[in-house]
C-alpha cells in the first residue's frame, strides 16, 4: 500500500507543479500558486523522509500487484520500482505510466539470459 500510495502521490505532485506553473504564467490565476505550493510542500517533505529511509535502512512494503512484502529499489533514473519475489520488478515512471506494472525491460535475470526467452517460446509452440 505504501508503494502504490507514493506512486500516485508523485502523480499528484506533477499536477501541483502544473497548477503552480499555470499560476505564474497567467497573472489572472495567481491564486493557483498557493494551491500548487500547498500540494507540493507536503509531498516534498514526505519524499525527503522516504529518500532518507531508503538510503539508510531500505523500505519494505506490499507489492502493488500481488500484495506480498517486497523491497523498494531504483533500477533506473525516474523509475519507482519494487523488487517482488513473485512478480519480479514492479513499478514504472509516474509521468508515463498510469499505474505500476511489471518492468521486464529492467529485469536482470531476463536480460542476462537470452536463452530463457527462446526456451519458453519453444516450449509454448
Amino acid at each position: 500500500m505504501l508503494f502504490r500510495g507514493w506512486y500516485h502521490a508523485c502523480q499528484l505532485g506533477l499536477f501541483g507543479f502544473a497548477i503552480t506553473f499555470f499560476g505564474f504564467a497567467v497573472p489572472a490565476f495567481q491564486s493557483l500558486i498557493t494551491v500548487g505550493v500547498w500540494i507540493i510542500t507536503p509531498l516534498g517533505l514526505t519524499g525527503a523522509i522516504l529518500g532518507l529511509l531508503l538510503v539508510t535502512r531500505g523500505i519494505r512494503s506490499a507489492c502493488p500487484l500481488c500484495g506480498k512484502a517486497a523491497s523498494w529499489t531504483s533500477p533506473a533514473k525516474n523509475v519507482l520500482a519494487i523488487d517482488c519475489h513473485n512478480c519480479g520488478l514492479v513499478g514504472g515512471n509516474p509521468v508515463r505510466d498510469r499505474r505500476p506494472r511489471e518492468l521486464h525491460e529492467y529485469d536482470e535475470e531476463d536480460a542476462s539470459n537470452p536463452e530463457k526467452d527462446s526456451e519458453s517460446s519453444s516450449a509454448k509452440g
